[in-house]
């Protein structure tokens, strides 16, 4: 007779269990962590690097009191950690 593999967990009860406890450790986790503040949001147009062996184009318009300003760049990802960047007014 052939056995059919429904999960790792599939013989016992060990899910249940497994459940509930992580539902204990969260429950714990948030009523003991301390207050928490919120800071201003960070302001970045594409905080990740592109991509190994890609190249991205972005433009963007910013407006001030001393005029307007339009920004062209181009991004190239020669590597998984670094890219080169060419941008311009």
């Amino acid at each position: 007779m052939r056995r059919q593999w429904t999960g790792i967990f599939s013989d016992c009860n060990m899910t249940k269990i497994i459940q509930k406890l992580v539902l204990i450790f969260a429950a714990i986790t948030f009523l003991a962590m301390p207050r928490a503040w919120a800071v201003r949001p960070f302001i970045t147009d594409d905080a990740a690097i592109t991509g190994y062996m890609r190249s991205e184009l972005a433009s963007w318009v910013f407006a001030g009191k001393s005029g307007t300003e339009i920004w062209h760049s181009a991004n190239f990802a020669f590597t998984n950690w670094a890219e080169l960047t060419v941008a311009g007014i």
